[in-house]
Order: structure tokens, then sequence, then C-alpha cells
């Protein structure tokens, strides 16, 4: 089973999740080949981050790929700081706007993936895309 995760389109092959909360409540664990999470940590809690981490990792069949892309916390604030985005659009693209659910900008590639090295996902590439960073692993 191929799962897609975040606030995304439909892409061919992939169960779309959209932004649930609770991956318990669909998937058993173990259950799937991949798990595609474009921008899906953009907008969980910082209190529930970890627990999110873990439940992701934990729908991953052995030898499962995950692909985790997100928005990389000190890439946006450098660009702030350089002056390439104004202050309006650091607020923004952080906590979101009225057309979007609440973002939680609070993490950056390192920290996605000591957390993800932690909950047995060995991470094969890393890379950044610009201000977001995208993460491909494979459970062991």
């Amino acid at each position: 089973m191929k799962v897609l995760l975040g606030q995304n389109n439909d892409i061919s092959g992939y169960i779309n999740l959209g932004l649930r909360k609770n991956l318990s409540e669909v998937l058993n664990d173990g259950e799937c080949d991949e798990i595609l999470a474009q921008k899906y940590l953009d907008f969980i809690e910082p209190k529930r981050f970890d627990e999110t981490i873990q439940s992701v990792c934990n729908k991953l069949k052995s030898g499962g790929k995950l692909c985790l892309t997100g928005t990389d916390l000190f890439s946006i604030a450098n660009l702030l700081v350089d002056g390439i985005m104004s202050l309006e659009q650091y607020r923004t693209t952080i906590y979101g706007d009225d057309s979007v659910p609440p973002r939680y900008i609070c993490w950056t590639l390192d920290d996605v993936c000591k957390r993800l090295m932690a909950n047995g996902v060995i991470v094969t590439e890393k890379w950044y895309n610009g201000s977001e960073f995208v993460i491909v692993g494979r459970k062991q």
C-alpha cells in the first residue's frame, strides 16, 4: 500500500489521507510499502511532533520507503535575516493564513533526520530544495 500525507492533490497509485493526525484510525502498523509525506509535518503541533514521527515510521513495513518534505526553519529564518523575505511573508510562511490550516514551521532537516533514525528509518538521501527539505529513507 502507498499512502500520501499532507495538503496535496491526489497522486495515482497512492491513498490520499490528507492532513489526518491519527493514522492509527485508518492504518495498521507495518502496513505501508511507501509513505509520501509532502509538507505533512508543517501542520503538526510541536507537542505532537515526536508521536507523529513515531506513528508514521510504525506504519511502514520493514524495507518500506518514506519520502518526506517540509519547510526548513533555518532556511526561512535566513531568508528573513538576509532581507529576501519580509516580516509579513515570514509570519505567513511560519504560521499560515486564513486560507489553510495552522502551520507549525518548527523543524529543520537535521531535527527530522535524527527523529526518523531513532524510529528505525535509515536516511538514504537528504537535500534542500530552496527553503524546503527532502528526506528519503527506508524502514529497517
